[in-house]
């Protein structure tokens, strides 16, 4: 279909001659045709850039055979990115993209992930002046690495697996995710022996 192919073709072009490695935001938002997409070098994906695509299935990188892997260039996600896609199957943020930096809220919201792993570059620097000087941040309008809501409304979620190295979940991040059950806490160095084992 026509989406299809205009999804393939911006894969195969250098971004920085469309998008400077970005999808800007609500760029397809609410294309209920849309399937699949095949991500390239993608360093931002824009707020509400595929919200409301409801048979959005699977997102891929070039030549991948994963239904949910995004690019290692990934760093950020912004707000309501993915919610409501009907995106199913295991995220594994940690070994696809590892430089992860943030996901906005209501990103995944509304999805049909059912497990999820993320890295530990999900990390701001609200927080991390807190750990550091001992300054005062206002977390009620800071941005938080996992925004609020980020996962929320996913039904088929049944387990986390957390990077300890992330310092900023935003409220009810995973709220109304009635099958979850099981929280992992890796640290740092068991996240980087499980990359390097296989």
């Amino acid at each position: 279909d026509l989406e299809m192919a205009i999804m393939k073709l911006i894969s195969q072009t250098p971004f920085s001659k469309l998008f400077s490695r970005s999808i800007m935001e609500q760029l397809f938002s609410s294309r209920t045709q849309l399937r699949s997409v095949v991500l390239g070098a993608v360093v931002n994906i824009g707020d509400a850039a595929f919200s409301g695509c409801t048979s959005l299935t699977s997102v891929k990188t070039p030549g991948g055979d994963v239904v949910l892997e995004f690019p290692s260039t990934l760093r950020t996600i912004g707000n309501a990115a993915f919610q409501k896609c009907p995106l199913a199957g295991v995220l594994d943020f940690a070994t696809t993209s590892p430089n992860l930096q943030k996901i906005g809220a209501v990103a995944f919201s509304e999805t049909r992930i059912s497990s999820l792993t993320l890295p530990g570059s999900l990390r701001t620097a609200a927080a991390e002046d807190i750990a550091t000087q001992g300054g005062y941040v206002d977390f009620e309008n800071s941005s938080f690495a996992i925004g609020t809501g980020a996962f929320s409304k996913n039904p088929l979620l049944s387990n986390i697996h957390l990077n300890t190295g992330i310092n900023a979940i935003g409220n009810s991040a995973f709220l109304f995710c009635p099958n979850l059950l099981y929280i992992n806490l890796i640290s740092r160095s068991e996240e980087r022996f499980s990359r390097n084992a296989e």
